[in-house]
């Protein structure tokens, strides 16, 4: 096996495979430079044979071929059906055992990990002189595969070997029964094709970033962080510093000197926020002060280009926008060289690797870096612009936010309240309001007003582009496209920024499932002419949505019910409050109630309480929808390992009361409210309506499971809740496991 895969690489006409076996040690070797170069690439050296990350980014086929060689080399197939049979890999390693055991489960082979199976220590070893001797040994961990995982490994790894390959077949031939059930997979029914469509971004999970169409892309895209770094950002409200806006009382211009101002003082108030924070974790605390990163940033350009009346896609505006970034470069730079001279460096300068070519500081002023090379600098990053949107609205006016244009003159704001509804606002952009203040017509407005909906892509970039020279880390730029702006416009665009030489980039594409943040209304169609009127169709109504937004206040009718069912773990017991609204039958029939909210109060049931609570939301949501019938019904269905649930009782035509058994805990909770429902509805029967029957229930199970499987304390090697004495040892009655002993 080993031959014919290296004669799958390229190798010299002369290859032979092994060569002699080498005299006195047992062993046969073979050569191959592309063996060598393969295993380089894979992280391997010399002396370090283990699983790499790069080994374990490679495909399923390769995966199967790598783990067959490991198990060939340290694996082992043990046991026997009466005590259950496993595939066994022991190594000194236990970082390549969890890498093993990922790679396995991306194969769908679910294995157990147990460290140190033998703890390190001194053992008596050959010592190649025909005698023994003691020897340190590591700890040796031992990765398991079991139960139907078994089947799973021989298809899809197997051996090479010949005698573990033919031991494990044997062993899986041997069965009488059904090997035990993986429970922590699922299986896949069915691939049901539901057409394609262009998709531009996916959240991965944890990482915080995107795979986007193959590009990755980070969340936070003004300022890239290392583990554990902080994003210490604050920005300067840019409109603040514009004079005479729109040429009221004079000529508009950029007060530069009180920006400077601002900015030095923004760089010494952020230094400060580092000392004065409270770290969760000491790691975070060491990465701030190694470093001591801030972000100097603003907000509100757009609006500051309109107040001097500049249009942002224009070249003047962009100029402007550059000679602001320059001047809080600089001045940023020169007050960390004043801290540096107060307080002292950030503990990792070094000036000779700050200053080196190609290094953001390399490109400041001559005076500058003869400033820091002197002094150093207090902050090793000082610039970042952020998007501000909530700063922005909040503490601006509504300026336009970051160093975006403005979205729009008036638009509307969705907000979601603390209730969960949601609420819309009409919102007026900053310069907007106050060139109305000042007596402009806004019904026509200078050619400054241009909107980040009436540029181009490329204008968004072209901004970006002459900013970013002057910030050391990024900046979160967003350029908004059409719904339906087409996918090679896309990698266009993209191609443009990199090309720019650009740190990061968003786009924004608003799309009819979603819906937008941020709307501008339509304006208002003229009054169409006076028609013959006809009947208009009647806007869909949801009724039980009406009922419940119009409901009386005051309390609800409730009925509060205790449950007491029986586990393998023991008795339990829950308190169910089921709350009921009075909605009219129609035609003056009365009223009937339905189920609206549903609560457990908290902290009686332990490690349930989470699905309780999440179920209970569950319910008061279907019950509002419509569809509580069908939500219990699928809750009945749910199973799980730890045997069957006895709850309630049925009674059979002698009189005689049967307990019922559930597949699970939620099963049998999901009976219980049936139930309730079912009662309540035969209490409020009127005289000409049949009576509703209580639940039509399976027949019961047996008091016990039928199989040898009997229920106690959790297994270590099946997870199956069936370890009982036996013996005087701990014994599972799923797998055969045997346990402590005493």
């Amino acid at each position: 096996a080993a031959e014919a895969a290296m004669a799958s690489l390229p190798h010299r006409a002369d290859f032979a495979g092994f060569q002699r076996p080498v005299a006195g040690r047992g062993e046969r070797r073979m050569a191959s430079a592309s063996l060598r170069d393969l295993a380089l690439s894979l992280g391997l050296q010399p002396g370090a044979k283990t699983l790499t990350p790069e080994i374990e980014r490679q495909s399923s086929d390769f995966y199967a071929g790598l783990l067959r060689g490991l198990f060939d080399a340290d694996g082992s197939v043990q046991g026997s059906q009466s005590k259950g049979v496993s595939v066994r890999l022991s190594q000194s390693d236990e970082a390549l055992l969890r890498s093993a055991q990922r790679m396995l489960q991306r194969l769908g082979i679910v294995s157990t990990l147990y460290t140190e199976r033998r703890p390190a220590g001194l053992r008596l070893l050959p010592d190649g002189q025909g005698d023994q001797q003691a020897y340190e040994t590591q700890a040796q961990h031992e990765l398991v595969i079991s139960g139907e995982n078994l089947r799973s490994f021989a298809e899809r790894v197997g051996f090479a070997d010949t005698d573990k390959a033919e031991r494990l077949q044997a062993a899986l031939a041997g069965y009488k029964r059904d090997l035990n059930r993986e429970r922590f997979t699922v299986t896949v029914s069915a691939l049901v094709p539901c057409g394609e469509e262009p998709v531009y971004d996916v959240t991965v999970s944890d990482v915080h970033a995107f795979d986007a169409n193959g590009l990755v892309v980070h969340n936070c895209g003004e300022q890239p962080l290392p583990p554990y770094g902080c994003c210490d950002l604050g920005p300067i409200i840019l409109p603040k510093f514009v004079r005479n806006a729109f040429g009221h009382g004079g000529e508009a211009r950029f007060d530069f000197e009180a920006f400077a101002q601002s900015v030095a003082l923004q760089v010494r108030a952020l230094d400060n926020v580092l000392e004065l924070t409270h770290w969760p974790l000491p790691q975070q605390e060491r990465e701030a002060q190694a470093k001591r990163r801030i972000g100097v940033g603003f907000t509100g350009l757009g609006d500051t280009l309109v107040m001097l009346g500049l249009p942002y896609n224009a070249p003047q505006g962009r100029e402007m926008a550059r000679r602001i970034a320059e001047c809080m470069r600089n001045a940023a730079y020169l007050a960390s060289v004043e801290l540096a001279v107060e307080k002292g460096p950030f503990p990792l300068f070094d000036a000779k690797t700050y200053l080196a070519e190609g290094t953001f500081a390399s490109r400041l002023p001559d005076e500058i870096k003869k400033q820091i090379k002197k002094h150093g600098l207090r902050n090793s990053h000082l610039l970042s612009i952020a998007p501000t949107g909530t700063v922005s609205l909040a503490f601006a006016d509504n300026a336009s936010n970051g160093i975006e244009p403005a979205f729009s003159w008036t638009y509307t704001r969705k907000k979601r309240e603390a209730d969960g509804s949601r609420s819309e606002y009409e919102v007026q952009d900053h310069a907007w309001r106050l060139y109305q203040s000042l007596g402009g017509d806004t019904t026509r407005l200078p050619p400054a007003f241009v909107g980040a909906l009436e540029m181009s892509a490329e204008d968004h970039i072209a901004m970006m582009q002459a900013v970013q020279p002057y910030i050391d880390t990024s900046i979160s730029k967003t350029v908004n496209v059409a719904a339906d702006y087409p996918y090679e416009d896309f990698k266009q665009l993209y191609l443009q920024a990199w090309t720019a030489r650009l740190k990061g980039l968003a786009t924004y594409r608003p799309n009819s499932i979603l819906g937008a943040v941020l709307e501008v209304k339509p304006a208002e169609a003229p009054a169409a002419p006076a028609l013959t009127p006809v009947a208009e169709a009647a806007p869909e109504v949801d009724p039980m949505r009406t009922v419940i937004e119009s409901r009386p206040l005051g309390a609800l009718d409730a009925v509060a019910e205790k449950i007491e069912y029986w586990t393998s773990e023991g008795a339990k017991s829950l308190y169910l409050i089921v709350s009921f609204l009075p909605v009219s039958r129609g035609e003056g029939k009365g009223t009937v109630d339905r189920a609206i909210e549903f609560f457990m109060p908290v902290g009686q049931s332990g490690e349930s309480q989470q699905w309780i609570t999440a179920s209970m939301r569950l319910l008061s949501l279907a019950a509002r929808g419509g569809f509580l019938e069908r939500a219990l019904s699928d809750m009945r269905k749910v199973a799980w390992d730890r045997g069957p649930v006895r709850c309630g009782h049925k009674v059979r035509e002698d009189g005689t009361r049967v307990p019922l058994w559930h597949d699970s805990e939620v099963a049998a909770i999901a009976w219980a409210i049936q139930n309730i429902l079912a009662l309540r509805a035969q209490r409020h029967a009127t005289a000409d309506q049949m009576t509703l029957p209580l639940l039509d229930v399976p027949e019961p199970a047996p008091t016990a499971p039928a199989s040898s499987v009997m229920a106690g304390k959790k297994c270590p090697d099946c997870g199956a809740h069936a370890v009982i004495k036996k013996d005087g040892c701990d014994y599972c009655t799923q797998c055969g496991f045997v346990g402590a002993c005493g």
